[in-house]
């Protein structure tokens, strides 16, 4: 428990790198433009080639907004996890969204917490490579929740959801990053997947920035000049 309550205290993180999406059989890469403040709000941008815009989404609360600049089209209505799913690879709501990215999967009040040796943690087992590993498991929000980490506290691997057809995260190249008045260690690498639709995302990180004010207007976005407005019926 202790090894997680730094990065559950966190307030807010901006993450910029490279990341790739498989689905369906293609793989698509670009970069990306990841900033969050919690309990909900979320931003991600995403951009092709030469940084040219792909598609932006910005959830705040329980609305979402995305501009996709391919279809030339701009949507705002409620954030459901269904509609999340269109926008984003995972079909999260946006703090399970934000707890995932910043490593910190375990709610404020875990129910069922109790510690299992590593090899009972399906299916993180191939992940308990390093010596010292203990696994924390708990009740989530979207069902049971395993959380494998290293001799150093660090956590290496999560499964959320119930058994053949959980998401699974994985968590590496740790490093040290500033926050506001201390230092706090973040995952520079971060791999999502869904091994039962073979649905992936890989996050590598170039920059980190933890715990600083945002404004909100970070998290505001309206359609472009030109494009089509879309909401729901």
């Amino acid at each position: 428990m202790a090894a997680v309550e730094p990065r559950a205290a966190l307030t807010s993180f901006s993450i910029q790198g490279r990341g790739s999406l498989t689905a369906g059989g293609r793989t698509l890469r670009g970069d990306f433009i990841i900033t969050a403040a919690r309990p909900g709000c979320l931003r991600f941008e995403a951009y092709g080639p030469f940084g040219i815009p792909v598609l932006f989404v910005v959830v705040r609360g329980d609305e979402v907004q995305a501009v996709s600049f391919l279809e030339r089209r701009y949507f705002s209505g409620p954030a459901t996890s269904k509609k999340m799913a269109s926008f984003l690879p995972l079909s999260l709501s946006a703090p399970e969204l934000i707890a995932l990215l910043s490593a910190a999967p375990l709610p404020p009040e875990p129910t069922g917490l109790s510690t299992a040796p590593p090899g009972e943690a399906a299916p993180l087992q191939y992940a308990a490579k390093a010596e010292g590993c203990a696994v924390l498991l708990a009740q989530g929000p979207s069902g049971p929740l395993r959380l494998l980490f290293g001799d150093g506290g660090d956590l290496l691997a999560a499964s959320l959801g119930q058994p053949g057809a959980e998401l699974v995260a994985l968590y590496s190249d740790w490093r040290s990053c500033p926050r506001q008045s201390q230092a706090a260690r973040f995952p520079f690498k971060q791999e999502f997947s869904l091994p039962a639709s073979n649905r992936s995302l890989r996050l590598e990180a170039s920059e980190v920035r933890l715990g600083e004010p945002l404004p909100e207007s970070a998290f505001e976005l309206s359609p472009p000049p030109g494009f089509k407005v879309v909401t729901p019926s």
